[in-house]
């Protein structure tokens, strides 16, 4: 299989559903450079390819690639020309980590890794999304059916048991479900509009002030205080990749912490790394910095020291990466398990608070008014209460 064909394929239908400019690009450069292809013939394949591709992530990476090739033509680097054109479509430690091996000469080692590294995030990414797609569609077609129950059906039950039986009072367990029902319709609906109104703030925000979406979620998060251990151990991966790209990239350590320090958005990373930073450059062994600063799990300060001893730092924030995905894993599948049941649970507590107050009262009625056990003379009275005083001839 060539180049070509290894960086097309099933990649663009992917490209115009999710909009991988990243994943795209950096693809054809690891592809093309392990071939031996020249840049500009890398460049050109990649404006071929995406040619074809739907999207407007790929119709502005395809007019990125033109103006890669004719600077590229014109003298400047590949990784010059990325900055001066696409910058913008793909993600800061990228960026950051190409200039620093443009600098180092490594580029050719470090594009392997970053291609590995969007392939992880990609599918923490959508992992958690894929898992809760189909709990979030039931409950809000069963929200759906609720509410409209709520607000059209049991209203007209509510007023024909009145009129029917003025001096019955409504039963206490009615009155309850009633009130379970409205709170959840409610409370779902205040969840959606706000989950609405978040993501519209999002991509207003990218609009205006010319940053990617979710910058908005990411910032709120990273001051919230205790978000559990769970975001304590993302933010600490996502410190980890920036290390590992800007290592394999060629920086030294104190440069590449500063980096992902300045990238971060988790104040405790910010503190911690920049901790880990002066004490590196201090003179401290970076094993042991790296304990001081309370980041990662045992494991990870194991990797530390056994690295230490071999002087790979490179490969000790590899394998620091590995267990903290390993991780962050883990915790989202405990999470994920707790969440799914939850949906589940206020659903079918909306379908039963629902099937109470619209056939419990009508065998309420039923006792009442044919004065037998409720359930027994339903078929009776469903022709009763359907009946019009006006269709009579007499």
């Amino acid at each position: 299989m060539s180049w070509e064909e290894s960086a097309s394929g099933g990649q663009a239908r992917r490209l115009r559903r999710k909009g991988h400019v990243e994943l795209w690009l950096v693809r054809a450069m690891a592809n093309g450079m392990r071939e031996g292809v020249s840049t500009e013939n890398i460049l050109r394949g990649l404006e071929a390819q995406l040619a074809g591709v739907g999207g407007a992530s790929a119709r502005a990476l395809h007019e990125a690639a033109g103006s890669m090739l004719r600077d590229v033509e014109d003298g400047r680097s590949i990784v010059a020309a990325i900055d001066r054109n696409c910058a913008d479509l793909l993600r800061e430690e990228t960026v950051a980590a190409l200039r620093q091996a443009e600098g180092s000469g490594r580029i050719a080692d470090l594009l392997p890794v970053l291609l590995r590294q969007i392939k992880e995030r990609d599918s923490d990414r959508f992992g958690w999304r894929r898992a809760l797609v189909f709990p979030l569609l039931e409950l809000f077609i069963v929200w759906a059916v609720c509410t409209g129950m709520n607000a059209f059906v049991l209203v007209r039950y509510e007023m024909m048991f009145n009129e029917m039986l003025p001096w019955v009072a409504l039963p206490g367990w009615w009155m309850v479900c009633r009130v379970i029902l409205r709170f959840l319709c409610y409370a779902v609906f205040v969840f959606g509009a706000v989950f609405a109104l978040w993501s519209f703030g999002s991509f207003l925000m990218s609009l205006i002030a010319d940053v990617r979406p979710g910058i908005l979620r990411r910032w709120v998060l990273s001051r919230t205080a205790a978000l559990g251990r769970r975001r304590r151990r993302r933010c600490e991966l996502a410190f980890c990749r920036v290390m590992r790209v800007l290592l394999a990239a060629g920086a030294d350590l104190p440069e590449a912490a500063e980096t992902a320090v300045e990238l971060s958005l988790s104040r405790r990373i910010r503190r911690c790394g920049l901790d880990f930073a002066q004490r590196v450059r201090a003179g401290e062994l970076w094993d042991e910095a790296w304990q001081l600063c309370d980041m990662g799990t045992p494991l990870t300060s194991w990797a530390m020291r056994n690295a230490m001893a071999r002087e790979r730092p490179a490969q000790a924030f590899d394998v620091a990466c590995h267990v903290l995905q390993r991780d962050v894993t883990r915790r989202t599948k405990r999470l994920r398990a707790l969440v799914a049941p939850a949906l589940l649970c206020v659903t079918s507590l909306m379908v039963v608070c629902c099937a109470l107050c619209a056939f419990g009262l009508l065998a309420l009625l039923e006792s009442v008014v044919v004065g037998v056990e409720p359930g027994q003379g339903l078929l009776l009275l469903l022709p009763a209460l359907a009946w019009n005083p006006g269709d009579s001839d007499g």
